[in-house]
Formats: C-alpha cells, structure tokens, sequence
C-alpha cells in the first residue's frame, strides 16, 4: 500500500509540474516570447507525448504569430484528445470565418468536456441566427456559472422579443457592471420604444464616455428623422470622419468639442 501511495503521489506531483509548465508557457506566449515558450512545451512533450496541453499551446503560440493552419492543427489534435478550451478555440476560429454551423458544433463539444465560458460564444452565435430562444437558455446558463457579459446580448434578446422591461433590467445590470457599450443599447431600447429624447440623451453618453462611433451616428439619424437635417447630417458626417480616421476640420473639431463638453451622468427612467 505504502509503495502504491507513493506511486500515486509522484504522478499528482509531475502533473502538478505539468501543468505549471503550460501555465507558464501561456504566460510567455501571452508576453511574446515565443522561443521560451515553445522549450517549455517541449519538456511537457518530452514527459507526456500524448498530453494534450502540449499540443494546445502550440496551437496558442501559432495563433499569436498570427500562423492559423498551425494553430488550427494543434488545436484540432489537443481537441482529438477532448481537451475542452482546444474546441474553444476551434470555435473561435471558425466563427471568424462565419463558419457558423462548425463554430457551433466546437462551442458544443468545448462545453460538454467542461468549458462552461463557451456557453456565452455559442449564444452569441444563436443570437446572430436570430434563434433567440436558443440564445437564452445559453445566456441564462452562463449567467449560472456568473459569466456576467452575457447581460449585453440577453438584453439584445429581450429588445427582439420587446421584452422592455426585461432588457431594462438586464442593461441596468449591465450599467452597473460597467460593461461595454450597455449605454448605446440602452439608447437602443429607447429608440426602439420612440422616445427619441432618452434615446438621444444616452446615444450621446455612450459617445462621451466610450467614443462609439455607432452611438453618435445614430444620434445623428434620430436628428434627421426629428426634422433636423442639416445638423443631423454634419454629426453622420463627423461619426463617418472618424471611423475611418479622415482628418478633422475646424468646425468639425468644434462639432466634436460641443459634443463632449457635456459629459452628464444619466439614470434609466
């Protein structure tokens, strides 16, 4: 029994090293130093050729030198291995590529092996196909496991729904989490309500406080639809100046000074 303790002992020991050496190989790869990286995983391969933590990190360090086909193909071995943040990352991908249905299936699988976080990815792709049903029950899973970003897109769900109340709730959760850009859909519900004055007065708290570009330019559009075009046009203008970072003028310098010269606290109403 004692030699069997022992036994068992050493193995929880190496494990430990381990998975201090993937930890750590993380770290570098995070802080680009890609060569002391890759030495560290080599000593996990070197101790356990079939460890899929090796093969994950191969795939992190090739995914940040921006070498995909690689990282894809570390990624897929650790994931052969049911390395759950390996299906993670495979979903990750191919939702970049708007391989939605692939997508899925990996953010799938990442949670069956126990990678609850992919539950606010595959939501978000549910959202985006408009399954917003879908959507919740994977919204309200990760609001279990406290993923706390998922009150942006449960409120999107509720504003398609016209739950309003609903995704007044969850926005002044969102708000008082400080999560981005819960200012711009809470001018959003507003809109979508017709209460342009709330909507505008939160458009441009979203601009002030974050710089979204979006926000501004919607505020421009409520401008116009109020009648007011020619101001609404010159701030459509200004926010499409600045997305695609066109040099100022003058008076659009001053437009932009006027415009963040109030920058007020504002309540949900």
């Amino acid at each position: 029994m004692g030699a069997f303790r022992d036994f068992k002992n050493t193995i929880r020991d190496l494990d430990k090293n381990l998975q201090s050496l993937f930890e750590q190989a993380n770290t570098a790869i995070s802080e680009q130093q890609f060569d002391h990286a890759k030495i560290l995983l080599e000593h996990i391969k070197h101790q356990r050729p079939k460890d899929a933590r090796w093969m994950h990190g191969l795939g992190n360090l090739h995914h940040y030198r921006g070498e995909s086909t690689l990282a894809y193909h570390y990624y897929m071995q650790a994931a052969q291995l049911k390395f759950a943040l390996a299906f993670d990352h495979l979903g990750q991908i191919e939702s970049e590529r708007h391989n939605h249905l692939l997508a899925e299936h990996y953010f799938l699988s990442a949670i069956q092996h126990g990678h609850s976080k992919s539950l606010v990815a595959l939501g978000k792709i549910l959202l985006n196909q408009y399954r917003i049903e879908d959507a919740l029950g994977c919204f309200y899973q990760a609001l279990e496991h406290e993923y706390n970003e998922v009150f942006i897109p449960l409120a999107q769900c509720y504003l398609l729904q016209k739950q309003y109340d609903l995704a007044k709730d969850a926005l002044t959760k969102a708000l008082d989490l400080d999560l981005p850009h819960a200012s711009h859909y809470i001018a959003q519900m507003y809109q979508q309500q017709r209460r342009f004055d709330d909507a505008k007065s939160w458009y441009l708290h979203a601009f002030q406080t974050e710089k979204n570009i979006a926000s501004l330019e919607q505020f421009g559009q409520i401008l116009c639809a109020q009648g007011q075009l020619i101001q609404g046009e010159k701030i459509i203008q200004l926010a499409q100046k600045i997305e695609f970072t066109d040099e100022l003028s003058q008076n659009d310098q001053q437009l932009m000074q006027t415009i963040l010269g109030n920058n007020s606290s504002f309540h949900i109403t």
